[in-house]
């Protein structure tokens, strides 16, 4: 009766060293809705900082506008998109740096099986020829010991292949462990961000910073490769304003920090400008720290260094007439900041993104893109612009 004796299910699939479908396999895809949002840590922690979030803003006096309803909707939704960023879409993901990792280690153990399997396919031939050659061998105990040498070449060589399959099998389980730690580490800083939002959001407010990128043609481009000392080079960079370059000498000289801005194509077009992005220029950049400062346990630079760096950043700007704000997610650091400025200087900019590539806005931490980015102004320059102009934007000018 088949239906009492079914067939036994199929066996493993055989490890093929370097097959692009099995390593494929290693990374089982991952649903940041489904997988990662019901984590310990993670749907509990967000539901729990917006139940905190909408009870601090109603004892503040505030009139209640982050609800614990649409937090936990908000937040959900920047957290499937931003997830699914880090590890599927920002340059290919750490999916694919993952995928490209094993692929080369496995290239390495392939090559060392294929050497193996040809010199076992070379003893197995040595022995059938040796075994045609002993047919005419009179004495039975001198064919057995020299076939017996034959076979333990042979099972040799079997026992160095299966340990090559073993070590690759160990390899993809590796892989697919560390697939799994960095999924999980994007979902739990996650709600570090929405944790600092929540602070950023409930922090007592400062004087708005209106910083706006100007037309191009009012001071021209500086090409990067004109000042490598203070421009961060490379193929792509487009170059950035003169301000940007004032900004930063003012910078490195207040500090002693040899920072540089960094830059890309396009990178102006999505912060306030005046003007339209066809003509705007460059005065929006990026900065990384990390050569300069340790990390925290949550993921960012190290706090009370920062802060200096950036209360010495303020008096420099302020001396060269500089208009500037940045986005960074430490509420912390923003906190202290924009209090010694008076303004606010450090915002919040995390999960959000254009249409296209949402979720791509991240300032930190961690895993989410860990660097400062900084939108800058001539004041006297863009006062001139906007003279006589009734329906200009208030801007700052101190």
């Amino acid at each position: 009766n088949a239906l009492a004796h079914p067939p036994a299910p199929p066996g493993p699939e055989p490890v093929v060293p370097d097959s692009p479908s099995q390593q494929e396999d290693v990374f089982a895809p991952l649903d940041p809705a489904t997988d990662l949002w019901p984590l310990p840590g993670v749907e509990d922690r967000i539901v729990a900082l917006a139940e905190e979030t909408e009870e601090r803003e109603r004892a503040s006096g505030r009139s209640v506008t982050h609800t614990r309803d649409n937090m936990i909707e908000y937040w959900k939704e920047r957290f499937v998109a931003s997830v699914d960023y880090i590890l599927h879409r920002r340059g290919g993901g750490h999916r694919k740096r993952l995928a490209a990792g094993l692929a080369a280690a496995e290239r390495k153990l392939a090559g060392e099986y294929r050497r193996l399997r040809a010199q076992a396919y070379a003893a197995a031939d040595k022995r059938n020829a040796e075994t045609r050659r002993l047919r005419s061998e009179q004495d039975p105990d001198v064919v057995d010991e020299i076939l017996a040498l034959h076979r333990a070449e042979e099972e040799s060589y079997a026992v160095r292949l299966a340990n090559v399959l073993a070590r690759v099998d160990a390899l993809r389980r590796d892989y697919a462990n560390r697939w799994r730690q960095v999924a999980e580490r994007a979902a739990r800083e996650y709600v570090v961000i929405a944790a600092n939002e929540a602070e950023f959001i409930l922090q007592k407010p400062q004087t708005e910073v209106r910083v706006y990128g100007l037309p191009e043609y009012l001071e021209g481009t500086v090409p990067a490769a004109d000042r490598p000392d203070v421009l961060a080079q490379g193929q792509d960079v487009p170059g950035s304003s003169p301000t940007v370059v004032r900004f930063i000498e003012a910078v490195q000289k207040e500090t002693g920090w040899h920072v540089k801005a960094d830059n890309y194509p396009n990178h102006a077009n999505s912060n306030p400008l005046l003007g339209d992005k066809e003509s705007v220029g460059e005065y929006s950049f990026d900065m990384d720290l990390s050569g300069f400062l340790k990390f925290t346990e949550d993921g960012f630079y190290e706090r009370d260094k920062l802060v200096g760096f950036l209360v010495a950043v303020d008096r420099a700007a302020r001396h060269e007439r500089i208009a500037w704000n940045a986005y960074y997610n430490d509420a912390v650091v923003a906190g202290r900041v924009n209090a010694a400025a008076g303004r606010s200087r450090i915002t919040f900019s995390g999960g959000g993104g254009p249409k296209n590539n949402p979720g791509s806005f991240h300032h930190g931490p961690g895993l989410y893109v860990l660097h400062m980015h900084f939108n800058v102004m001539p004041v006297d320059i863009a006062a001139q612009y906007l003279a006589g102009n009734p329906t200009a934007p208030k801007i700052e000018i101190d």
